[in-house]
């Protein structure tokens, strides 16, 4: 594809933002041809990406060497166009981007980068195929995108990493040093900031690096044979009682609070494929207790503590789909809340999308797709 003059026009402005670390002009219009190309030919191939920049195939018969030069660092002795300093100046937009919003979700997600034909390439492991039948050559990323409740977005953290690197210890260690890095970068927002993680981070050690910093979190459950608390009624003296129950077993006391209707891909029963379509969402929660130690895993963890936290429980009507388990520390008691919450893992589900939609719509995040910000119909919780 080719960009509209405005889209071109909101790609020299997105690109201004790193001439701190260009160094000089030429750099800069292969940085920026380069960044067309990836748009226009939806590819990492160099050759792709110079045929589909007019800058490099127009004023430039070795577009390919070009940008191959410029990310080998050959062609920027006088730039600072590393992966570290070009991350940085991401990370310091993004957080500009969310400054005066009074709420930022703190979208994490890892994902794989497959090179499947790759046999030359530094530090290959190997990660699941994308059909999931197999494992091919490839690295690990790990992502976290900002959203703040005024509709900006801004990128916050990105590491691509390999088990094969001469430094590599483990990946609870490279989720711990993002998580680091983000509350860091938005140490003005705490106590404010939401993570939102999917189910592979069903972990202690997680969870806890997120209350050390005095955030919150929100986050999808994996074990459900993990053990927690939850309050069974009061004794003679009016003192609650709690005991010791597995999450299986503390789902059976969610009591539902509401009721919410919005577009998605599924496939209802009697259905053959699935489409996007209207579909209705079941909420329902109850409050229970975690235990968790500070430094979990490491040389300085901590004495054991707890934590109030809320269960909640999400089914989608006619799909058969295992209902949505999540774990939040915000609390989960009427209506409001319990779409909040809804609206919330919607959010995080863009998350595959974002760096894609970021620049292939308006490069600055001012524009997004409509299942990005849901519009949800709500609806009575039903008696119980």
């Amino acid at each position: 594809m080719e960009l509209a003059d405005e889209q071109k026009g909101l790609l020299e402005e997105y690109v201004e933002h790193f001439q701190a670390l260009v160094g000089d002009k030429r750099t800069g219009r292969v940085l920026q041809g380069t960044i067309e190309g990836i748009i226009g030919a939806e590819s990492l191939v160099c050759a792709r990406i110079a045929a589909y920049s007019p800058m490099l195939a127009t004023k430039s018969n070795n577009g390919e060497q070009r940008i191959r030069r410029m990310a080998s660092g050959d062609t920027t002795k006088r730039s600072e166009m590393d992966a570290e300093h070009l991350i940085e100046r991401l990370q310091a937009r993004g957080v500009e981007q969310l400054l005066g919003d009074e709420e930022v979700w703190a979208i994490v997600d890892p994902s794989e980068l497959r090179k499947p034909h790759a046999k030359e390439m530094q530090d290959l492991m190997r990660v699941r195929s994308l059909d999931g039948n197999g494992m091919v050559w490839g690295y690990r990323t790990l992502n976290v995108l900002g959203a703040g409740r005024g509709g900006k977005r801004g990128i916050l953290y990105h590491r691509l990493f390999s088990s094969k690197e001469e430094n590599f210890l483990s990946e609870s260690q490279e989720i711990g040093q993002a998580l680091d890095s983000v509350g860091q970068a938005l140490v003005e927002h705490k106590g404010s900031v939401t993570y939102l993680f999917d189910s592979q981070f069903d972990d202690e050690a997680v969870w806890a690096r997120v209350w050390e910093q005095g955030n919150h979190l929100l986050c999808r459950l994996k074990h459900q044979d993990r053990l927690v608390e939850q309050l069974v009624g009061k004794d003679d003296q009016g003192q609650e009682l709690w005991q010791r129950v597995n999450i299986a077993g503390a789902r059976g006391q969610v009591g539902e609070l509401a009721r919410v209707s919005t577009d998605m891909m599924v496939r209802k029963r009697s259905q053959r494929v699935a489409k996007v379509q209207e579909v209705t969402a079941v909420i329902a929660s109850c409050p229970i207790w975690v235990q968790y130690r500070a430094g979990r895993r490491t040389k300085d963890e901590g004495p054991l503590q707890r934590k109030a936290v809320w269960l909640v429980v999400i089914k989608l009507e006619r799909v058969d789909w295992e209902p949505w388990v999540l774990i939040t520390d915000w609390p989960v008691v009427d209506e409001e809340s319990a779409v909040r919450i809804f609206r919330m893992y919607r959010q995080r589900w863009a998350v595959e999308m974002s760096q894609l939609q970021c620049t292939y719509k308006s490069l600055d995040s001012h524009s997004w797709p409509a299942w990005f910000n849901p519009s949800l119909n709500v609806y009575p919780a039903r008696a119980a």
